[in-house]
């Protein structure tokens, strides 16, 4: 039997949203407060403080029966970067879609993801979908008025304004329409996993590499038993270069496969892998396929935004596929955490679907969050646990 954890570390990547750690941080309270009542476990919070230029921290308390587990959560900021790739304008939005539309289709891989998990494919190509019905409506609309118009003789000007009116009126409702459709997210998310495939934006990588350091610093001064890398949504596509970043500076003392943990949540790693582009993502999946780093994934089949069951090692780096027992890509199995009724209003939304990853489920099962973050347990013991 595995040592209980003491003490653990976790470096917390969100996913590609423009809040910041105030938000995160007051949600994660509350979550976790509704999982005190639940679970009977006494965990106490600290305030939040700065821990470094591009992270927060605060540590939790579990009083367990045996002894108390004490846990670092620092939340590793990225928000500034998401702000900058948040495409606002209808104009800027069209430029990502068609962008993404032309790589994605250019070399395959959109096959490659539709065939990975097709509801999530089909998800993503909804709004090309709907700006396609709203255009062709809009404009059988625009030459119906030009023809009534000329039919009640009209002066052609008039007929050709009225026209160009409609047109305006049906793409500002469109617009409006499409923007309260959770695809468009999506979209954002695509346009930014394209961004890391072709992995030229000089931010990221500084970010990355801020980040490595900091992790460093923690390996080195800080006694935890456990650390983990925690990337959750669109922040699994970026745990995996800095997983792999880690890996490759293990000269410096650092070994990713004695304390270390990768734990993904809702991952969408293979929208860029699966670019022609991404070497350099499938060169990091290689390099974490060909270490003994224990990984654990929960993602979920009813989860349209991102890919289930999918081991991206297996996948785009196969013959690095060197320690697969260490490795284990699950369901969350969110049906037996909810009562009939409430799940099947649920699975309906797939945008809250997406978040029920970070919050405190109505029942404890097999998938515990915050058991996760602030047990006993370790993540390789939970990984030993799960059979394939």
């Amino acid at each position: 039997m595995q040592t209980p954890i003491r003490h653990r570390h976790v470096f917390y990547i969100g996913g590609f949203d423009p809040k910041g750690v105030s938000s995160f941080f007051q949600q994660h309270k509350l979550q976790l407060q509704r999982y005190i009542q639940l679970s009977g476990i006494a965990h106490t919070v600290s305030a939040r403080t700065q821990a470094s230029p591009h992270s927060h921290a605060w540590t939790v308390t579990a009083e367990h029966a045996q002894a108390p587990t004490h846990t670092t959560f620092e939340y590793l900021a990225w928000d500034d970067v998401v702000r900058a790739h948040w495409a606002r304008t209808p104009a800027a939005i069209a430029r990502q879609a068609l962008r993404c539309l032309y790589d994605f289709s250019l070399n395959g891989a959109i096959k490659t993801l539709h065939k990975l998990a097709p509801a999530t494919a089909r998800a993503a190509l909804f709004p090309y979908a709907l700006a396609l019905a709203t255009t062709l409506g809009v404009a059988s609309l625009a030459l119906l008025v030009y023809a009534g118009l000329t039919l009640l003789k009209f002066p052609s000007w008039a007929s050709w304004f009225g026209a160009l009116a409609t047109c305006a009126a049906g793409f500002a409702l469109g617009w409006r329409a499409l923007k309260d459709v959770p695809s468009m997210w999506f979209l954002r998310v695509v346009d930014f996993a394209n961004t890391i495939a072709k992995n030229n934006d000089p931010k990221i990588n500084q970010r990355l590499a801020a980040w490595h350091d900091r992790i460093l610093e923690v390996h080195k001064n800080n006694p935890a038993d456990e650390i983990i890398v925690l990337g959750y949504s669109a922040g699994s596509s970026l745990s995996i270069p800095l997983m792999a970043l880690l890996s490759r500076h293990a000269q410096s003392g650092l070994s990713i496969t004695q304390r270390f943990a990768l734990l993904t949540l809702g991952n969408c790693i293979p929208v860029a892998a699966a670019l022609k582009s991404a070497k350099q993502m499938r060169a990091d999946l290689a390099s974490i396929g060909a270490s003994q780093l224990t990984w654990l994934d929960y993602t979920a089949p009813i989860d349209w935004g991102s890919f289930p069951l999918v081991n991206p090692i297996e996948v785009f780096s196969p013959q690095a596929d060197q320690a697969p027992h260490k490795r284990r890509f699950v369901s969350p199995q969110f049906h037996l955490l909810f009562d009939q009724e409430t799940y099947q209003k649920i699975k309906i939304d797939k945008y809250h679907v997406h978040q029920l990853y970070l919050q405190c489920m109505p029942k404890i099962g097999k998938y515990d969050y915050f058991a996760m973050l602030y047990g006993p347990r370790s993540i390789l013991q939970r990984v030993n646990e799960i059979t394939t």
